[in-house]
Parts: C-alpha cells; sequence; structure tokens
C-alpha cells in the first residue's frame, strides 16, 4: 500500500512466473510470517517455502525443500520467520521442527527436530512460533504445551512444560503456544490461540509461570481465554486481542485487567464482517445492503 499514493500493488502466486510469489497461502499473517530485515527486504513464511522480497526490484528469492538437497527446508510449510540479532533468518516449519538459514546463496539451512532417543532435542516438531531474547536465546513455542530455551552458541535446549504436582507455576496442560511476546519487564507473554489458556507470564529468572483467566464474576479480570495476539505499546501498557473480537489491556503495575468495548454510539443496524478472503464487510440490516472494503 502506497500512502501517498493511496494505491495497492498486489503479488500474487504465478505458476507460469518463477519470480512470483511461491504461495498466497499463509499459515498465520497476524504477524509471524511477514518480516522485514533489517536491510529491508521482507521475508515471507508461505505453504510452498520461504521467500525473500526485494521491494526495490520486486523480485522474490525461493527458500523450498529439494529432495536431493540435505541441507535445504525440511518441508515448505513455513509457520514463522524470525530475524536475530546478527541478521540470522530463523523458519519455523509445519510439523518439522525448525531450522536457521545459514548460506543465502546457497539455500543452506541447519535443521533442528525432535528425537525420541536425545533428550536434549526440541521438545515437539509441531513449532508454532519464535522469538529471540536480548540475551541471544531462541525460545520456542509448540503445539503440546512446551516452551523451550535454545542457545544458538551449544545447540542446547532447556524445556519448560506442564508439572501436575506443580500446576500453579507451570504452564498450562494441553495449552498450543501460538503467540509468545518479550516485554520490557523481561517476562515472556504467551498465548494459546485457539486452544485457549489464558494469558501466561513468564519470568525467565525465576523459570516460574503465572496465568490470567476470564473470571465472570471479576470485572478486573482477563476478557476472554483465548488470546489471537499481544502487543506492548510505548507507555507499557499490555494489549490483547482474543478472536471472539474482544481486547483486554493490562497495566503492568497493578496487574488489573480491563475490557476495551466498542463505541456506545455504533448504528445497530450495522454489521461489520472481517473476512479471510473477501475484505472488510459493511452490512445495512435495514436496507439489506453491503459495501466491500
Amino acid at each position: 500500500y502506497d500512502k501517498e499514493t493511496n494505491t495497492f500493488t498486489h503479488y500474487r502466486h504465478d505458476p507460469t512466473n518463477d519470480n512470483s510469489l511461491a504461495s498466497d497461502t499463509f499459515f498465520d499473517i497476524s504477524g509471524n510470517s511477514i518480516i522485514e530485515d533489517n536491510a529491508g527486504y521482507l521475508w515471507l513464511g508461505t505453504q510452498n517455502g520461504l521467500d525473500k522480497f526485494d521491494k526495490e526490484r520486486e523480485t522474490f528469492t525461493h527458500y523450498q525443500h529439494d529432495p536431493d538437497n540435505p541441507h535445504s527446508l525440511l518441508n515448505n510449510g513455513v509457520r514463522a520467520v524470525l530475524e536475530a540479532q546478527h541478521g540470522q533468518i530463523w523458519v519455523a516449519l509445519q510439523d518439522s521442527g525448525f531450522c536457521q538459514l545459514v548460506d543465502q546463496e546457497k539455500g543452506s539451512f541447519t535443521c533442528y527436530q525432535h528425537s525420541p532417543d536425545d533428550l536434549n532435542s526440541l521438545s515437539s516438531n509441531e513449532v508454532q512460533t519464535l522469538l529471540e531474547d536480548k540475551a541471544g536465546f531462541i525460545w520456542i513455542g509448540t503445539a503440546n504445551a512446551v516452551l523451550s530455551k535454545f542457545d544458538p552458541q551449544t545447540s542446547r535446549f532447556t524445556h519448560y512444560m506442564h508439572d501436575p504436582d506443580n500446576p500453579d507455576e507451570t504452564i498450562p496442560a494441553n495449552m498450543a503456544i501460538r503467540v509468545l511476546v518479550a516485554v520490557s519487564s523481561g517476562e515472556l507473554l504467551l498465548g494459546g490461540g485457539v486452544s485457549g489458556g489464558g494469558l501466561i507470564v513468564f519470568d525467565p529468572q525465576t523459570e516460574k509461570f503465572v496465568t490470567y483467566q476470564n473470571d465472570p464474576q471479576n470485572k478486573n479480570s482477563l476478557s476472554d481465554n483465548v488470546v489471537s495476539s499481544i502487543f506492548e505499546d510505548q507507555q507499557g501498557i499490555i494489549w490483547i486481542m482474543h478472536t471472539s473480537g474482544k481486547i483486554s489491556k493490562v497495566d503492568q503495575n497493578t496487574q488489573k485487567f480491563s475490557q476495551v468495548k466498542m463505541q456506545d454510539a455504533d448504528d445497530p443496524n450495522i454489521l461489520w464482517f472481517a473476512t479471510p478472503t473477501g475484505g472488510l464487510n459493511k452490512y445495512n440490516r435495514t436496507t439489506e445492503s453491503w459495501v466491500r472494503y
């Protein structure tokens, strides 16, 4: 989108053009699948591999699985993309662990997967999201209720999982970690996406988890237990988006939640529909008419 001219340029997959986008389909368009690196390139994790987009030349470089190349991506389902502090590109793969792009020219990757015979391996190949902290550790959120810390210098993992004997200070059972954010306090905030679980706060110093969930009897509790995204603003307020359409915010000093509601002056005859492929749609119940944006 060009704000100066108020125009859009569209990039779509074209099977007849090798320089087009690898796929029109993404796992998570909310922030994990598209990033801009420090050099200004866009990296796009699609369901048909990893793409590097040069905005000036409008060209795509494809990184995809090659059965004849053991150093290529393990598969083409790229769930999340991360640029580390020193420019390394990391990707989370569908059901295949995660990989580091070690040579952009050759398209070579070093990959890490779960091995049942290796207790120091990745806890699960179902990696949902990646995060790098200020110390350079890579944090991995998986679909099997395990948060893992990976040290790129030693290739060693530390796993944090549910403990039925200590449920209040460990990660909730059966939580698929879809959202993973570091905030200014140094804590990590976790959300479970459609699996629910509420908002989870993890302190890397004490290695303890605190769970915040919705309590219908408490107006200062989390608005909804399904968290789709988390954002910290410049004032240190944490904003939590829910798939139900609700928005929560919390002041880290008071740890009290409040729900952000729609304007009361909203026209009750107007319904808004946000769709995966059809844009934003406004429906007028009085005139039975539609406007698409």
